[in-house]
């Protein structure tokens, strides 16, 4: 095995503790203690029982803590907890059934069932939900406001009752139409800035003069050649 290696977490796909249940502890120095579902962690098959597997930990001291030791609730594997039967009150299993209605209960089975349905914890009645307008929530009112117009394609300001656009800070450059079949591509910017108006004149290398001089040196060298050829065609 490699060094540093960590067995990936192999989670649970039917999970059937949920939080608030009562729970028995089947393992450990709290063996046959009950206790009820504070948390649970799905993504690492714990969970957390209310007043069980305590623990010390050291903290930084404060005015109320002068010791720095605190104790708390630790993580407990799924596997060492087992439901509790409402009637008997012993550790059972459960399975899914269906009532009357159609409504989806679990029912406990085993040694120590009585059959009877384990009701759902009245703390998942209800999801919590934010009203407030949170940093991540979003008012109802400003998703259904109307900050855009399809018609002419412009915005509407959030604060008043007039269409606008924004206004660029910088300039904006002609573009080069690129291909269809290529599409656009990095280089075409800078031939954007090539094909701007008010772009800087271009000055050449000093290989470039260099070249450009010697060239104008062989011109008139060729002209002169020419007019003596034709004086002496004249002659």
């Amino acid at each position: 095995m490699a060094v540093g290696f960590k067995r990936p977490i192999v989670t649970f796909n039917r999970w059937k503790i949920l939080r608030g249940d009562k729970v028995k502890i089947i393992t450990g120095n709290d063996k046959g203690l009950t206790g009820t579902v504070k948390e649970v962690f799905r993504k690492r098959n714990k969970v957390i029982v209310e007043g069980r597997n305590l623990v010390k930990r050291h903290v930084k001291r404060t005015v109320d803590n002068l010791t720095g030791v605190v104790t708390k609730e630790s993580p407990i594997h799924v596997s060492n907890v087992m439901l509790v039967d409402p009637v008997s009150g012993g550790r059972v299993r459960s399975k899914c059934g269906f009532l009357q209605d159609g409504s989806k209960v679990r029912i406990s089975v085993g040694t120590l069932a009585t059959g009877s349905v384990i009701p759902r914890p009245a703390c998942l009645a209800f999801k919590k939900v934010r009203l407030d307008g949170g940093p991540k929530n979003t008012l109802k009112d400003d998703v259904l406001e109307r900050t855009y117009d399809p018609a002419i394609g412009l915005g509407i300001h959030p604060s008043r009752n007039f269409f606008w656009m924004y206004e660029p800070v910088y300039p904006v450059l002609p573009r080069f139409p690129p291909s269809e079949a290529r599409g656009p591509r990095a280089y075409d910017y800078y031939r954007n800035l090539n094909q701007a108006p008010n772009r800087l004149p271009y000055t050449p290398s000093k290989r470039e003069q260099r070249a450009a001089r010697l060239k104008e040196k062989q011109e008139v060298i060729a002209a002169i050649a020419a007019q003596q050829k034709q004086k002496e065609q004249a002659s």
